[in-house]
């Protein structure tokens, strides 16, 4: 298993499709199903099931195993970002969720001065409802 299979699983979780997921880690439709194959054929497994009725969800080990490949990829963003630190670097992500007003009149703004200010953090908006922010903090 490396980073990148992990990733994969996660932004599948994300995205909640095969082919956004890719489009995001720039990947085919066809090479992310092989991919999730290999990944269930190395772990013995279903993570992920897909019918035409339901869409795709996660088996319950799939679910569990996506808590733990969360988890990974955020302390292995934090070695990064201990390296980077070390080297005079800031480096990160950094998720916005805000509501549509917010979004379009004062983010733009704030994303500008963090970009130039920061120029190794990747920021992330999303714009949902206050209720969805907040199922988005709790999940």
């Amino acid at each position: 298993m490396n980073k990148s299979q992990i990733q994969l699983i996660v932004q599948i979780s994300e995205t909640g499709s095969f082919t956004k997921a890719g489009e995001e880690l720039h990947m085919t439709q066809p090479a992310v199903s092989r991919a999730v194959a290999t990944i269930e054929a190395e772990l013995g497994t279903k993570l992920i099931k897909r019918n035409k009725k339901n869409g795709l969800f996660f088996t319950d080990v799939g679910e569990r195993i996506l808590v733990i490949f969360r988890n990974i990829l955020y302390e292995l963003q934090k070695v990064d970002e201990i390296i980077a630190a070390e080297k005079g670097l800031e480096i990160g992500k950094v998720h916005i969720g805000a509501f549509p007003t917010v979004c379009t009149r004062f983010i733009p703004k704030i994303i500008r001065t963090m970009e130039d200010k920061y120029p190794g953090l990747e920021v992330k908006l999303s714009e949902g409802s206050i209720d969805q922010v907040k199922e988005w903090l709790r999940s």
